[in-house]
């Protein structure tokens, strides 16, 4: 299945960095293949809405990304 951001995320010129939740909506693999050089996060049982149901755990994540950037 073709991701439908799949190409435009080929065109980027920045690093991508992205959050998702297990079980979640983000297809990690089909990132993994249009952005082999991303670097994703998984968070473990905290779905789709991992901002509300891991909000702890994305504000570390956040944090401690930004601050040793």
């Amino acid at each position: 299945m073709q991701w439908p951001i799949a190409s435009a995320l080929a065109k980027l010129r920045c690093p991508v960095w992205a959050l998702a939740g297990d079980p979640g909506r983000l297809p990690v693999e089909g990132l993994r293949q249009a952005r082999p050089d991303a670097q994703i996060q998984v968070i473990p049982k905290s779905g789709h809405f991992l901002h509300v149901f891991a909000a702890k755990a994305v504000e570390d994540l956040i944090r401690s990304t930004w601050t040793s950037a």
